[in-house]
C-alpha cells in the first residue's frame, strides 16, 4: 500500500497524517490548514485500515494499558505511548468496502478526537463551541450542545472571521487565552477559516419566539464553570485530569466575562448589535 503525508496546522501544533493514496481523497476542509511538508512535526498519525469491525458502541472510550494510552469507539481507535508523538489510527474496513469510503470520514474525525486528547498536555483545549470574529472585530465563543443555537448563530451576515462553528481550540500558552481556527465543522458544513485571535467574550444563547426583544444579561462564574466543563471535549475521566481541567476553565472564566444572549431568529442582528455595545464596554 503506498502511503501519502501531508501536514495539518491546528493553532501552534503541526500534525502529519500518513494515510493511503492515491485511493483517498482528502477532505476539502483540511485545505485551507496544510502547511509545508518540511515543516517539523508534533504529531504524526499513522492510518490503518483493518478488515474488521471495532466495536458496535458510538462512544469514545479511553483506557491506559501498560505504556499505552487507547482512545476507541466504532469508527477509529487510536493508541500511542504515554505523550508520544506517533499515534496508530485503526479504522475499520468492510469486506468489499473501498479505501475511499473506509478513511474519506475517519481522516477527519480521528484528527479531531485524538488531537483533543493530546493538545490538552501542550495547552490546547478543546470544546464544544463555535468561535468566530463578529465584524465589529469582538472574537467571541459560543459554548452549547447540538440544538443550542451555536451553528446557527456562526451561520450569520455578521461574522467576519469563522473559526470554527462545532469544536473551539483555545490555547492557555501564552499571556492571553488565544482561538485558534480548525478544520472540524458542524451539519452545516460551514468550511473555518485558519488564523487566530484572542478571546474577547463567551456568549451562552437562548432561544426565544421570534419578535422577542433581544437581552444580553450577566451570569454567575459558578454556572460559567459548570457550563464550560460540560462543554470540554476531554475522554479522560481520572480525578487528576478533571482538577487540570478545572483550573483552565477557572482560568478563562477569570480572563474572559461571559454573557447569556437571547434573542429570536428574526432579531439576530439586532441582538448581535448588544454584544458590540457590550464589548465596547469590556
Amino acid at each position: 500500500m503506498t502511503l501519502r503525508a501531508m501536514n495539518v496546522q491546528l493553532g501552534r501544533w503541526v500534525f502529519t497524517l500518513d494515510y493511503p493514496m492515491p485511493q483517498v481523497e482528502r477532505p476539502c476542509a483540511l485545505s485551507p490548514f496544510l502547511c509545508a511538508d518540511n515543516k517539523d512535526a508534533d504529531y504524526r498519525f499513522h492510518y490503518i485500515p483493518k478488515v474488521e469491525s471495532l466495536g458496535t458502541s458510538p462512544l469514545m472510550n479511553y483506557t491506559v494499558r501498560d505504556s499505552y494510552r487507547v482512545l476507541e469507539g466504532s469508527a477509529i481507535r487510536a493508541s500511542w505511548r504515554d505523550e508520544g508523538a506517533d499515534v496508530d489510527i485503526q479504522v475499520p474496513l468492510e469486506r468489499g468496502q473501498s479505501l475511499d469510503m473506509a478513511l474519506r470520514n475517519p481522516l477527519l474525525s480521528a484528527l479531531q478526537v485524538v488531537a483533543a486528547e493530546l493538545l490538552r498536555h501542550r495547552g490546547g483545549y478543546f470544546f464544544h463551541a463555535a468561535s468566530l470574529r463578529l465584524r465589529s472585530g469582538l472574537t467571541v465563543m459560543v459554548p452549547g450542545v447540538s440544538g443550542s443555537g451555536k451553528t446557527t448563530f456562526a451561520s450569520g451576515p455578521w461574522v467576519a472571521t469563522l473559526f470554527s462553528d462545532e469544536h473551539s481550540l483555545l490555547d492557555f500558552t501564552g499571556e492571553h487565552i488565544r482561538v485558534h481556527g480548525v478544520p472540524f465543522s458542524g451539519k452545516e458544513m460551514n468550511i473555518p477559516s485558519p488564523g487566530s485571535a484572542n478571546l474577547d467574550l463567551i456568549v451562552f444563547l437562548e432561544k426565544a419566539k421570534e419578535g422577542t426583544t433581544p437581552l444580553v444579561r450577566s451570569i454567575k462564574p459558578k454556572e460559567v464553570v459548570a457550563r464550560l466543563l460540560r462543554s470540554m471535549i476531554c475522554f479522560d475521566r481520572s480525578p487528576e485530569v478533571f482538577i487540570q481541567n478545572m483550573e483552565c476553565v477557572e482560568r478563562l472564566v477569570q480572563e474572559t466575562p461571559s454573557v447569556v444572549l437571547t434573542y429570536g431568529l428574526d432579531r439576530g442582528a439586532e441582538a448581535v448589535s448588544l454584544l458590540y455595545d457590550y464589548g465596547a464596554a469590556v
